[in-house]
Formats: C-alpha cells, sequence, structure tokens
C-alpha cells in the first residue's frame, strides 16, 4: 500500500464509518419494508378478487351493455384508455389505501385489451409505497399536477380519496367537450355528493356551512366548487360500483363510474350559474372590515360576514341590503 492511501486510510473518521453502517441499515429496512408490504398486498388483492363486491365490480365492466357501449364511445379510434390514480393515500400506512389500489390492480389485469397502464401520484407516497407499487406495475408520478391533468387521450381517472375540490380542479381544467368525452371517473358518486349538499342549502332557516363542520370561508369555497360537478349532471352517465351497504369493509363507500357524454357545440360557459362565468365568491376587505361575499353578479344577492365597525355581523340580502341577521 502506497504511503498516501496510508494517510487516507487514516484520515478516515468513526463517524463516516457509523454513517455509512446506518445507510446500510436503512437500505436494508427499506427492503425487508417492501418485502412485506408486497406480501400483503398479495394478499388483500387475493381476497378482494374472490369478494362478493369485485365480482359484481367485475361483471358490470365486462357484461353490462351500457357500460361496454360508454368504454367503446370513449377508446374512438383509440385502443387504449391510461387509468390515473390521484388521491390513493399511503398503502403502507392505510389498509383502505390498500384496498383501493387492489381494485386498480384487478382492473388492469382483468381488462389490460383497453386498459393500457397506471400512473399514480399522492403527496403521501413514501419510498416504500414507491417501490411497491412499482413492483405491481405502477408508474410513480414525482411532479404533482394538483389534479389537472390536460387530457388529450382517453383517460380514466381513479380518484378514492380525492375531495370536492380535485375533482373540480380536473374538470376545470378540461372544461370543453373534447377533452371532457375522452374521461372516465372512478369516485365517489356524483349524484350521492350532489344530494349531499343539496340536503343543506334545502334549509334556509340554519347556515348551511353549520351542518357540513366547515369554516365559513372554506364551505363558501368547496360550494362554489361544486358548481362544476353539478354543471355536468345532466352529461354523466354514472354506473353505481359499491352503495353505502356494499362498502368492502368501510375501504370503497358510494363509488361509482361517471362517463361524460356533451355535445360538442355545447355552450360550456351556460352550464356554470350566470354572472362572470359563475355566480361570484369574493373574500378580501370593505374598508376596515373584513368580508366575504358571495352571489349571483351584480350585486343581486350576498352574504356578507365583517367587522362592521366594530361589530361583528352576518349579512344575508336579496338586494338593497333588507335582509340581515
Amino acid at each position: 500500500m502506497e504511503s498516501n492511501d496510508l494517510e487516507n486510510t487514516d484520515n478516515i473518521k468513526d463517524s463516516d464509518i457509523v454513517g455509512a453502517r446506518n445507510c446500510s441499515n436503512t437500505v436494508i429496512k427499506v427492503e425487508d419494508k417492501v418485502g412485506r408490504l408486497l406480501d400483503q398486498m398479495d394478499i388483500i388483492i387475493n381476497e378482494f378478487r374472490s369478494s362478493e363486491v369485485y365480482q359484481e365490480i367485475h361483471d358490470q365492466w365486462q357484461n353490462n351493455p351500457s357500460f361496454r357501449s360508454n368504454i367503446d364511445r370513449v377508446l374512438g379510434c383509440n385502443s387504449k384508455i391510461l387509468m390515473v390514480i390521484y388521491a390513493l393515500g399511503s398503502i403502507e400506512s392505510s389498509y383502505r389505501s390498500q384496498v383501493q389500489l387492489a381494485l386498480a390492480i384487478l382492473l388492469k389485469l382483468d381488462f389490460s385489451h383497453w386498459l393500457s397502464g397506471i400512473e399514480a401520484y399522492d403527496p403521501v407516497i413514501s419510498v416504500t409505497d414507491a417501490k411497491v407499487m412499482e413492483a405491481l406495475g405502477c408508474s410513480v408520478l414525482s411532479v404533482n399536477e394538483e389534479c389537472r391533468r390536460l387530457v388529450d387521450k382517453p383517460t380514466l381517472f381513479y380518484m378514492p380519496f380525492a375531495n370536492t375540490e380535485h375533482m373540480a380542479n380536473l374538470l376545470e381544467a378540461n372544461w370543453c367537450p373534447s377533452r371532457l368525452n375522452q374521461m372516465i371517473l372512478l369516485a365517489t358518486s356524483f349524484e350521492g355528493k350532489i344530494k349531499s349538499w343539496r340536503k343543506v342549502d334545502e334549509k334556509p332557516w340554519e347556515p348551511p356551512f353549520f351542518h357540513h363542520g366547515l369554516p365559513t370561508r372554506d364551505y363558501l369555497v368547496v360550494r362554489e366548487r361544486i358548481d362544476y360537478i353539478e354543471a355536468l349532471q345532466k352529461h354523466t352517465v354514472e354506473f353505481a360500483m359499491t352503495g353505502e351497504k356494499k362498502a368492502y369493509r368501510n375501504s370503497l363507500y358510494n363509488f361509482s363510474c361517471h362517463f361524460l357524454d356533451l355535445d360538442q357545440q355545447l355552450d360550456m360557459a351556460s352550464l356554470l350559474p350566470a354572472g362572470g362565468g359563475s355566480g361570484f365568491l369574493k373574500i378580501g376587505t370593505d374598508g376596515s372590515s373584513d368580508f366575504l361575499k358571495t352571489g349571483n353578479g351584480g350585486g343581486s344577492g350576498f352574504l356578507k360576514i365583517g367587522t362592521g365597525g366594530g361589530k361583528g355581523f352576518l349579512k344575508i340580502s336579496t338586494g338593497g341590503g333588507r335582509g340581515f341577521l
């Protein structure tokens, strides 16, 4: 050994050796977790395949003439449909996420003649999650698309834990018939979601944001975003996959497969509430008073919440500022 090699060896610190050992141990731990999680996913996939819930889903996708007709319409002259998973959660830490991934894997295996592959993104996906998902044939995305992918080919969006804003982002980004007609959405029932909000809105004597357990501002933001889902209700063909009673261990609650079917000449702006593309939601300051205001344009109706010269108030009016609470 040369003298400079001996000098380099002497310069190695104990901390470097410990660091190398820790790094090696970390790699081993990750690989161990990947192996255990793969084994667990294998069990869950097999259990779910034999379940009554999946058998009914498979039968619907395989044998329902109307379902098959909608698949063919979305495919058009294409031969395959890409599956994109948003809001799956972490399969390392959530059993529900494991079941939801099992559904995606089984659908890809059983309908590979028209499903081309699976891409997935969720900010909570861990290193272990990613390795397991890749081993199961998924491509894990590194960029957060914020559920705003532009659809330029037939795409099935599978959104297990997606909230109203996630869904609205996707619809808003593709707000034209040519894009929406190429989409299939596998998610919580649109019909059920709309009914849930309508039940609240039909009780004018009780402020609706109290019912949803949301802060006022959050409620009004979400209420505006649901307009995108509600606007497409008449143009959506919905196939219920799991109801409230067949949620499979509370993991697939009230799931439906949604097909969008819009006339190519449809004026999309006309589907949203009137007044500059929709009703308005305004959050800001009015002089020295904070306020939150929502209405249908022109100031004809509003909900105003502010400090009003030092006095907190909630004001609901249909014009002229006559009504208040």
